[in-house]
């Protein structure tokens, strides 16, 4: 495939369901660059991001063409090398631990309940747009527990616009996805100045923002560790000989920012999205969270996790709303590598679309259809390949807020129906079809009518 038609691809939003479709006529493993191998199913999540060996403990080594250095020029734990990246693991890991999570709850359940304050105030109008109230609560509470305070981003929201601050962010995000494609031009082109002069303006725009979050990081590490947060647990666990350097801080607390708060707005979105759609989804999960509880405040991380039905739901949106739609590719070591029973030359980058895998019918059963039930030992679905769902990576790499994510979603989402009853409006009833994908998706409004519950 030539790479002219993979920029093409990549540049207009479209390369994610390009390889989808690839992978359905082609099978397995689809050549997407010269050099870059693409995959989709669980054995080669296994392969590619499993430990290997001492020296290949963390897996493979990013690929470096996708993944840029940090701006401050340190190492970061999304792309740092095999002995950096455990350091730097072993130091977050304690930030995430169920614990931390504990003494967290009632920090992230207060951007909640102000979320569903808002949406109150609101719920009066003929229809509403979710998108940004849900996005900004999201914003709100990966700002507080990774820079110890918020930017009043629910607060700051209006009616059916996004808080400056998430825009800017979302913005970097999908800006990114046009360096991925420049690093791929023939040098001839990626040499051209009026390339070159729009690189520059992003590289400044990209530093606006880096010079924000590290005036907030280095006030929030000024404050020790009194309060309870992301950073007061990287303090914490500091030491001369193997912690993180200041700079590393700074850059570790953006990382967190960027990477939590988009993620979480969209698997909030996708969730509610597929439950209004589905009368029936919605109808059970709403008995489902309105007869187990006697009172909101009942509603807390640790009961959630017992609700069959909501966590079913939250996982179904996870596999057919990919939260992280794109591939993040690795690069084989110099001597090759065996993946999926073929032997792969070394400096190849490898990767598995976790959307192609969640939506091919080899994988699981009615692949491109909403059915909890399948998380739920439906018979039905028996034949369905679980492995080939890895919302949150797997191996030595994978996402370590995971946890924190499942417990902001479902106090999320059952805070939301315990409240109000909703459904979509016509227009947005294809609206998860509907999205581009700038390594995440760009979301679209999300039009509901809300009325209150009586309780």
């Amino acid at each position: 495939m030539a790479i002219e038609q993979w920029n093409i691809g990549l540049g207009r939003a479209c390369l994610i369901a390009f390889a989808s479709e690839w992978h359905d006529t082609y099978g397995e493993v689809v050549r997407i660059a010269p050099d870059e191998l693409s995959y989709n199913s669980s054995a080669a999540y296994r392969d590619v991001h499993s430990w290997r060996t001492k020296e290949m403990r963390s897996g493979m080594e990013k690929d470096t063409t996708w993944y840029s250095q940090s701006i401050n020029s340190v190492p970061v734990i999304v792309t740092a090398e095999n002995d950096d990246h455990i350091r730097l693991r072993g130091i977050l890991a304690h930030a995430f631990a169920d614990r931390a999570l504990a003494r967290q709850e009632p920090l992230i359940i207060s951007y909640v309940d102000l979320l569903i304050q808002k949406l109150k105030e609101h719920s009066d109008r003929p229809q509403l747009d979710l998108l940004p109230w849900l996005t900004s609560a999201a914003m709100d509470v990966i700002l507080d527990l990774s820079f110890g305070k918020s930017l009043r981003c629910l607060e700051g929201t209006v009616e059916g616009e996004l808080h400056p601050w998430v825009s800017m962010v979302s913005g970097h995000v999908k800006q990114g996805l046009y360096i991925q494609a420049w690093r791929r031009l023939p040098a001839w082109l990626s040499r051209n100045i009026l390339v070159n002069l729009i690189l520059a303006w992003l590289g400044r725009e990209w530093k606006k923002q880096f010079d924000i979050t590290t005036q907030m990081a280095r006030q929030r590490i000024d404050a020790g560790t009194d309060r309870e947060d992301f950073v007061s647990h990287l303090l914490r666990e500091n030491n001369q000989k193997t912690g993180m350097t200041v700079p590393e801080l700074e850059i570790t607390s953006s990382i967190l920012m960027t990477a939590g708060s988009d993620t979480n707005a969209t698997l909030l979105c996708g969730c509610l999205y597929y439950a209004m759609r589905d009368r029936a989804v919605w109808n059970r999960l709403a008995n489902e969270i309105r007869s187990s509880f006697s009172k909101e405040s009942d509603l807390t991380f640790l009961s959630l996790q017992k609700l069959p039905f909501l966590n079913a739901v939250i996982e179904e949106a996870l596999r057919l709303f990919v939260v992280v739609p794109s591939t993040f590719p690795r690069r084989t070591p110099r001597d090759g590598v065996t993946i999926i029973g073929k032997f792969v030359p070394g400096d190849y980058a490898v990767g598995i679309n976790g959307y192609a895998a969640a939506l091919c019918e080899a994988n699981f059963t009615r692949a491109n259809e909403f059915h909890p039930e399948r998380w739920l030992g439906d018979a039905r679905f028996a034949r369905d390949d679980k492995k080939a769902h890895q919302p949150f990576s797997t191996g030595p790499r994978n996402c370590l807020g995971k946890n924190m994510a499942w417990a902001f979603a479902r106090s999320t989402i059952a805070r939301f129906i315990w409240n109000f009853d909703a459904e979509l409006v016509p227009e947005c009833m294809g609206w998860g079809v509907k999205q581009e994908i700038f390594v995440m998706f760009v979301k679209k409004p999300l039009i509901v009518k809300l009325q209150l519950v009586a309780h």
